[in-house]
């Protein structure tokens, strides 16, 4: 598939402009809550690269800060993705909620679809992109 005619939202992350390279670090496993969520933005000028990370008892999750139904960034607040309870991802747009190990939504106007997830590692405590 000829990415060039594939509208920018829709390209795998890693083709996205600005998105950050293999080996950069986020930031310290200690600076996410359990749960807890924490948002970045990579610019590197064409456009800007919006991403967050979300931690539960299960692990670290990176994701792409697009909702998959509007393709709108999920929170309204810095770090604002979890639900009241922070067992759930949330848009604030639609109130579309996603699992979050896996992205999925379960409920809301794009049910069944996905957050992009972004390949994430964690070395020596601290977060980093894979």
């Amino acid at each position: 598939m000829n990415n060039d005619s594939v509208p920018p939202w829709r390209r795998p992350w890693r083709e996205r402009p600005s998105a950050p390279s293999s080996g950069t670090i986020l930031c310290a496993l200690e600076d996410i809550d359990t749960p807890g969520a924490k948002s970045f933005v990579f610019d590197g000028g064409s456009e800007k690269f919006l991403m967050f990370l979300v931690r539960n008892d299960q692990g670290v999750f990176g994701y792409v800060n697009a909702c998959p139904h509007m393709f709108t960034p999920l929170a309204f607040l810095r770090d604002g993705f979890l639900n009241e309870d922070k067992n759930e991802i949330v848009c604030a747009t639609h109130g579309a909620t996603f699992s979050i190990d896996q992205g999925v939504c379960l409920s809301g106007p794009c049910e069944g679809d996905h957050l992009v997830s972004v390949d994430i590692t964690v070395r020596d405590r601290k977060i980093c992109i894979e």
